[in-house]
């Protein structure tokens, strides 16, 4: 009787299939938006944008904290906040598109290597070449998804500093890009985990060639 894979590989292997699908039905709702819109289908006033602003900005709001019967003061000098645009413009709302569309299309090809990579664990296929193929290609689109993150908040910023004005709030120049590293970070870690089945693969390949 052939061994079943562990139950956390094939749940694994089911969630990343069910998000795999999932995030290729919001992708194509997305591109028929797009295209909805660039054919005069979808009203350019129709779409009321809500996204979260790429920068803090300053506040001054002092408060108090009530513990062990004293009092000790707090005060709040950074926040981040979302920014709603009414009757979205032309150039916000169709960026807002392209960018979710490119976001969606990088996290759908992750989706796609995750699961290929536990499709090949599910049928005791670990140490071959396709995984480190597919191991290697996830590395590399986290480090592409980290660029894209930079790259749409920046330009975000430089548009939004000069374009968009507020009587009593200050933007600060505080990207908060420390929170995305993690990405470059996980990056790395897929990628040693690639050089590690490439060496395994190697040990698999001297061990059937001594049989």
């Amino acid at each position: 009787m052939k061994a079943k894979s562990p139950l956390s590989v094939r749940l694994l292997y089911w969630f990343a299939t069910i998000g795999f699908y999932l995030m290729i039905s919001i992708q194509i709702l997305v591109i028929v938006l797009f295209v909805g819109r660039a054919a005069g289908v979808v009203p350019i006033n129709d779409l009321q944008l809500r996204v979260q602003l790429p920068m803090k900005f300053d506040v001054e709001e002092q408060g108090a904290v009530h513990y062990g019967g004293n009092v000790h003061l707090v005060y709040l000098e950074e926040a981040s906040s979302k920014i709603y645009f009414v009757d979205t413009p032309d150039f916000v709302s169709n960026f807002g598109i392209v960018s979710m569309l490119v976001a969606i299309t990088l996290f759908v090809v992750m989706l796609h290597k995750f699961r290929a990579i536990l499709g090949n664990v599910r049928v005791k296929q670990v140490f071959v070449h396709a995984n480190i193929k597919h191991l290697k290609t996830l590395a590399y689109l986290l480090v592409a998804f980290w660029l894209f993150t930079v790259g749409y908040m920046y330009f975000a910023f430089y548009w939004i500093h000069d374009k968009v004005g507020f009587e009593t709030v200050q933007m600060t120049n505080n990207l908060g890009l420390n929170g995305y590293s993690w990405m470059l970070f996980t990056a790395l870690v897929i990628w040693i985990l690639a050089q590690i089945f490439g060496y395994g693969v190697q040990l698999k390949e001297e061990s059937d060639l001594t049989i």
